[in-house]
């Protein structure tokens, strides 16, 4: 049995394994020994409280992408870590996926699962208008190989997103969980690790992939095009927002939602059409758990996740069972860490 997000952080070559770290994004507990220390510069960023008499989670909203090298004062995480009884993790994925002697298999079929069929192009998939904005950019990153124009929309979305991203200096939150991992290993807290399984057969992977809508898969595409011409700016400035605990200053509402109509496409997979939901249930169920049995509880959650509308709400749904939720200070100070 594999954890999922050791599968995203290995690089293993599956177009499952990379649709499965799209859906389950969350920041996780680093590989190695790897240790960023993060010094004070601004405040830190925004703690919600959900409270249960005098029993309390305290939740870490984590923003991607970041500014490389970001700096934040992490004294209010460490102050909470230094009196938790437990760190909740968020649920990864557990998946019976070929060991490695059919690991040469799956390459091979995600060397062929990874192109378009029938030797298609973007260009013959894709609306004129989309693949001259797609050119476009990709003439601005330098991206000028043939076998990008061949790729699934799914993939090319995901290629060209990572290469603006790092060019524009932005990165995944990963520095930010090393730093929190290792506070978390400082005060010896236990983890709460939780695993929704996911039936992954090798014989029906490339059926259930080939499966995927191809509108899907340029509506990811679409997005990613709408997010890197309109809001690179826009994600320096909630990432210098986040860092200082201004919950207004964030400007989440109206944005391009890549990441929500990216994280479709993969879970049109069978196996994988329920797991969001799997996955906020578990979560849930462990919440209300450590509000019942902990003082003081710790858990990392993608603002996405922490933040989202409706019944997706996690936020919401713990409100709904009874549990006081209490925002995050919106001006910058973000006191309620030092209660």
């Amino acid at each position: 049995m594999f954890l999922m997000h050791r599968l995203c952080r290995s690089g293993l070559p599956l177009l499952l394994a990379f649709a499965a770290c799209m859906a389950v994004a969350q920041p996780s507990a680093p590989a190695g020994t790897e240790e960023i220390i993060i010094t004070a510069q601004v405040q830190g960023p925004p703690l919600w409280q959900v409270k249960n008499g005098d029993h309390t989670l305290w939740i870490f909203g984590y923003l991607s992408p970041l500014p490389a090298g970001l700096e934040f004062d992490p004294q209010q995480v460490d102050r909470v870590l230094a009196r938790a009884d437990a760190v909740l993790d968020y649920p990864d994925v557990d998946a019976d996926l070929p060991g490695p002697l059919q690991a040469i298999g799956l390459w091979r079929q995600y060397r062929r699962l990874r192109l378009l069929p029938d030797e298609a192009t973007l260009e013959d998939v894709l609306p004129a208008d989309m693949h001259q904005r797609l050119l476009q950019l990709t003439q601005q990153y330098g991206i000028n190989d043939k076998d990008f124009f061949r790729l699934r929309p799914l993939l090319a979305a995901a290629r060209l997103n990572k290469l603006a991203l790092k060019h524009a200096g932005l990165e995944d939150p990963q520095q930010i969980a090393n730093s929190i991992n290792r506070l978390v290993r400082r005060h010896h807290v236990p983890r709460t690790e939780m695993a929704v399984a996911v039936a992954l057969d090798y014989d029906t992977i490339g059926d259930e992939l080939n499966a995927t809508p191809l509108a899907a898969e340029i509506a990811c595409l679409s997005a990613t095009l709408d997010s890197l011409e309109q809001d690179i700016d826009g994600m320096k400035t909630r990432a210098r927002a986040w860092a200082s605990g201004n919950v207004h200053g964030l400007g989440l509402s109206g944005l391009p939602d890549r990441n929500s109509i990216c994280n479709e496409a993969p879970l049109q997979v069978a196996a994988m059409r329920d797991l969001p939901a799997r996955q906020r249930a578990l979560w849930l169920e462990q919440a209300q758990r450590a509000l019942a049995d902990n003082t003081t509880t710790f858990a990392q959650l993608g603002l996405q996740t922490l933040l989202a509308q409706g019944d997706d709400s996690l936020l919401q749904q713990l409100r709904a069972k009874g549990y006081q939720v209490i925002e995050p200070w919106n001006d910058g100070t973000n006191e309620g860490a030092n209660q």
